[in-house]
């Protein structure tokens, strides 16, 4: 019988024998799926411990068998519900456009009740119905047929060896304006890799309904190289939220993994990265009053230059705030962390403080940020001065992941 099993990150769950239905553990047969599948997962999504396996900062689904596992992110003062922490993912990934919906996506769709893999199945088929509604896509296809009366060009070498005796066929090729374009069989091919994953009736009858739509595809096996085939032109553009998800799912499905039929699927995001990217998505508006503009991953420079050779140790800021001349006013890093508000430092590590340090000296800007989630007892900001060079200030802030307002942000 399939079960939705949810665990909050960093979380452990025991190993047992035999695992019983709503049982809070993972059976051997799980475990051994799970072990088997740990290759194709993140570096560290999880470990092993004494007849248990803990969870590391990785979030989504993954399937082993009948047993969805949900890894949910650690939502501070939400950890006994686990629907709040599914709801908050969610919002996080649309907001971080890793999932990419029109608006007014989430409309219809029970974040509170439905698995995450249902959830993310359902925001690709209303992405999808959207695209159809404007129109399926269709374009020329080089076609070669033999035929009765010439059509395009004639395709010589071809009609020589087919035609030798048949002289009253002509052997040509031809553009043929088609809906079977290889857009078209990603997509059928995505909506039949998703029907046996769905655990909702509601959500394997949309699968259905638009598929239809696809009857006149043909079946074509697809992989990840497939995309790197697909035109990027202005007629695709309206297309790409929904390719990407067909990528992620497509890239989920394990099928090699073992070695009988039954395939295995994962779908995880690194908290780190995407608590990065929504606090960026979260600061635009802010950074666009200010008058800068929001780099993420940049601008890149190096502390160091070895005699006679390339530059060395690269500093890489999460989060960068430049004005017109691309000159840095405010460098934040994030940290997917909680604090310690009973301590003098509030738990934030050296390494982090050295980080900044460096960023303060090299790029010799005036205004640094650490920037974590949110949590009971925590102000949204607090106030240092780092020491020594332009002693500029550094501010640790805090940032609620169930905020969906504009922040209300400053540089102190």
């Amino acid at each position: 019988m399939a079960e939705i099993l949810s665990v909050i990150e960093h979380d452990s769950l025991p190993v047992i024998a035999e695992r019983v239905n709503a049982q809070r553990a993972l059976g051997i047969h799980h475990a051994r799926l799970l072990e088997k599948l740990s290759s194709t997962l993140p570096a560290g999504a999880f470990s092993w411990g004494h007849q248990s396996v803990c969870f590391a900062q990785f979030c989504g689904v993954i399937q082993l068998d009948e047993l969805t596992l949900e890894i949910l992110p650690k939502i501070h003062g939400k950890e006994a519900q686990p629907e709040s922490c599914r709801s908050a993912l969610i919002q996080m990934l649309q907001t971080a456009r890793l999932i990419c919906t029109h608006k007014g996506a989430l409309a219809g769709i029970n974040t509170q009740r439905m698995s995450l893999l249902d959830i993310f199945i359902q925001h690709f088929c209303q992405d999808l119905h959207a695209q159809i509604i404007q129109g399926k896509l269709r374009s020329y296809v080089e076609q070669e047929e033999n035929l009765a009366v010439i059509r395009g060009c004639l395709a010589i070498p071809q009609h020589i060896r087919h035609n030798v005796v048949h002289k009253e066929r002509v052997y040509c090729r031809f553009d043929e304006f088609s809906e079977d374009i290889l857009l078209n069989q990603i997509l059928r091919f995505t909506l039949r890799l998703l029907m046996p994953w769905t655990r909702s009736s509601k959500t394997r009858k949309q699968l259905s309904e638009l598929l239809m739509h696809f009857d006149g595809i043909r079946d074509v096996p697809i992989t990840l190289r497939s995309f790197n085939s697909l035109a990027s032109d202005r007629i695709n553009q309206r297309f790409q939220p929904v390719l990407e998800q067909c990528r992620l799912f497509i890239a989920a499905i394990k099928p090699d993994v073992l070695a009988g039929s039954t395939p295995l699927f994962s779908l995880l995001f690194d908290m780190n990265r995407l608590f990065e990217a929504w606090v960026a998505e979260k600061l635009k508006p802010w950074a666009h009053q200010q008058g800068w503009h929001l780099r993420t991953q940049g601008p890149r420079r190096y502390l160091a230059i070895r005699e006679g050779d390339s530059p060395q140790f690269q500093l890489i800021p999460d989060i960068a705030f430049v004005d017109d001349n691309e000159v840095p006013q405010l460098i934040a890093d994030t940290k997917w962390k909680l604090l310690n508000e009973n301590d003098r430092k509030l738990g934030v590590s050296n390494s982090d403080i050295y980080q900044l340090y460096a960023y303060a000296g090299r790029y010799e800007v005036p205004h640094l940020q650490l920037i974590y989630p949110a949590q009971a007892g925590l102000l949204s900001h607090y106030g240092f001065r780092l020491q020594g060079m332009h002693e500029p200030e550094l501010a640790i802030k805090t940032i609620a992941i169930d905020n969906s307002r504009e922040l209300n942000w400053s540089l102190h």
